[in-house]
């Protein structure tokens, strides 16, 4: 995993706009929020599972292409707004998509080290990392 381009030391902020090919999505879950990456002809993510099995089973999350509609899950979408800082390190959208793209399939989700908001963060800026959980 990369590190250290201090990119996630940063504040972000989210809003309720709308998107394009490239934008960093999320929608709030119970407990948690689910990150995304919007690729125009739906959103790649972590897979999140079988309900019935453990949420941190690798088996069960691997990164995949879904409708919108699916991913959401009845929620309403919010869109990553990036600061100046954040836009110095942030990757063209093209790349955004692609790099979610090449990932499909890709498993390996734990949930403190490899979850939804480090392959959304990975594939915005090249850097994986997760705020609540990279303390």
């Amino acid at each position: 995993m990369l590190k250290n381009k201090g990119i996630e030391n940063l504040p972000e902020k989210w809003d309720y706009v709308s998107f394009s090919k490239g934008a960093q999505l999320r929608v709030k879950r119970n407990l948690y929020y689910h990150h995304g990456i919007f690729v125009g002809d739906g959103v790649v993510h972590f897979g999140e599972g079988n309900p019935e099995k453990n949420i941190n089973s690798p088996e069960e999350n691997r990164i995949m292409l879904t409708s919108l509609e699916d991913f959401l899950k009845g929620g309403v979408p919010e869109v990553r707004v990036y600061s100046r800082k954040e836009k110095k390190f942030l990757l063209e959208a093209d790349e955004i998509a692609e790099r979610a793209k090449s990932r499909l399939g890709e498993g390996g989700y734990n949930l403190y080290t490899n979850n939804c908001e480090h392959f959304s963060n990975y594939c915005a800026f090249g850097v994986a990392y997760c705020k609540s959980t990279d303390k």
